[in-house]
């Protein structure tokens, strides 16, 4: 019995997975060690666990004997190391971009932008209230150069430890991969070069980029090797504490799956590249979560589906842009029919409605918006939605997006307006009385993924359609042979019953 194989898991691979004892976890910085073994053949996976074991029983017995005080020892550089790889694995199962955070950054964009505009003015254009911002945003640009004059003799010597390997028993010597840098490596050049990197979508980008700014502030400094564990400790401990969206303080997968995992990323790439002679985000345990109480279900019930349903179909036009009232009336219907995210479908162009094999279809694709998976899909019209005129209603739109105008927006404003769609949709929504803020169990917009999904599995559905429709990853190596087809998916789509308002 290999008590330490655990798997298949994601892509059908085993991995190794141990246990941390709990007075070693704030040293190591983690509860448990979870390693990807590379290799889907059961027999193969157990003969690599005896290595693995023999490699993370030598950092356990390291941190039993080291203080998080004490200078680095070739094993410390070896548990350094073996994090360094042990936070990669684990980054793609654990990180989850945060709805809110991201909603919150998109929504202040645009009164950004326009701060970052009008405050180019010359003063006598600006009103005093512009003025008195100005002049704060001078005086702690002015604070932050001091600072970091200051603290410019202070700066931590040393070199990387001799004899690091990683958790896969490849032992190297520091020689052997170039001396790290001498020279004042700063916070920021090493996140732009790991932003640099191929593979990284632009929002977690523009995010991580947000937070790391974050951190500089917060430690008034910019020079990584200055950076101590317990440095970020006191970041951490300051996020919790912190009035962050709605003058709330910010959650514990917030901070561990955005704040902790930019700063990871960003000096585990400083010190891959040898820049920082090592990574003091290793030893920087995560924020325990409360579990959250849910007082209902994820989806909407059936009276919430016929209220917003009902409600989209005499929309009041107003001070409302044409749009923004084509949004109100169909955006609901098309997440309801096809389960999408609400902002692949407020991204949705004319041209992104097409017939294939005799088949009505969206293309949903990263041409016209952030994808999550950044992989296109093509899912079918439901024939209700047809036969409710909306392919009339398409071929009554200009070429370009359905559902936002890009030359109304003003310079360098039209990143995201889709996703301000999406938000005006969920303040809609609130309006009607379902969702309202306090209710978090109940996401307004994303509540449709969770209707679908299940009014699916009511109708009998093959998953597999229902993920791809979803733009949700097929579980097993096997469901992803083979296409799916929009004739296949068609059939599936033709179980799913109509919404029905009467």
């Amino acid at each position: 019995m290999c008590t330490y194989l655990h798997g298949p898991r994601q892509g059908g691979m085993y991995y190794f997975r141990r246990g941390i004892p709990a007075p070693l976890r704030s040293i190591i910085g983690k509860r448990e060690f979870l390693i990807s073994l590379g290799v889907k053949d059961r027999e193969q996976a157990k003969r690599m666990i005896p290595q693995y074991t023999t490699e993370t029983q030598a950092i356990l017995d390291a941190a039993a004997s080291h203080g998080p005080d004490t200078a680095p020892s070739p094993m410390r550089a070896a548990a350094d190391f073996a994090l360094w790889q042990n936070k990669q694995e684990a980054a793609e199962y654990q990180y989850q971009h945060s709805m809110e955070q991201e909603e919150a950054a998109i929504a202040r964009e645009p009164l950004v932008s326009a701060l970052e505009q009008k405050l180019k003015l010359s003063v006598d254009k600006l009103s005093p209230e512009e003025q008195a911002a100005k002049d704060i945003i001078d005086n702690l640009k002015f604070e932050l150069k001091l600072s970091q004059e200051k603290r410019m003799p202070e700066r931590a010597g040393g070199e990387r430890p001799e004899n690091s390997s990683n958790a896969k028993g490849q032992l190297k010597q520091s020689g052997a991969a170039g001396p790290v840098s001498s020279a004042q490596t700063s916070i920021s050049a090493m996140y732009e070069g790991y932003a640099t990197q191929p593979g990284l979508r632009e929002a977690t980008v523009r995010q991580f980029r947000s937070i790391i700014n974050h951190l500089i502030n917060f430690l008034g400094h910019d020079i990584a090797n200055q950076v101590s564990s317990d440095d970020l400790i006191r970041w951490r401990q300051f996020l919790q504490k912190e009035a962050a969206v709605k003058g709330k303080p910010r959650s514990a997968q917030t901070i561990n799956n955005s704040y902790l995992a930019a700063a990871s990323v960003t000096f585990d790439y400083g010190f891959n590249e040898r820049l920082i002679p090592k990574n003091p985000v290793a030893l920087v345990g995560k924020v325990r979560a409360e579990k959250k109480i849910r007082l209902r279900s994820p989806d909407f019930t059936k009276a919430e589906r016929k209220a917003i349903l009902s409600a989209s179909l005499s929309i009041d036009a107003g001070r409302r842009s044409a749009q923004l009232v084509g949004a109100l009336r169909w955006v609901p219907w098309l997440c309801a029919y096809t389960g999408a995210r609400v902002n692949e479908m407020t991204q949705l162009r004319r041209e992104d409605i097409t017939k294939i094999d005799d088949v009505w279809a969206v293309e949903i694709t990263p041409v016209a918006g952030d994808v999550k998976t950044d992989e296109a899909r093509l899912v079918p019209i439901h024939e209700h939605l047809i036969e409710q005129g909306f392919l009339e209603y398409i071929d009554a739109c200009p070429e370009g997006p359905l559902f936002y105008d890009p030359d109304k927006s003003g310079v360098g404003l039209q990143r995201g307006q889709y996703k301000r769609v999406g938000m005006r949709l969920a303040e809609w929504v609130r309006g009607l009385g379902i969702g309202q803020v306090g209710d978090r169990s109940l996401q307004p917009n994303h509540a449709w993924r969770h209707t679908f999904k299940t009014i699916c599995l009511e109708a009998g559905i093959e998953e597999r359609a229902m993920d791809y429709m979803q733009g949700h990853a097929s579980r097993g190596v096997g469901r992803t042979y083979g296409s799916n087809t929009l004739p296949m998916l068609q059939v599936q789509l033709a179980k799913f019953p109509r919404f029905e308002l009467g």
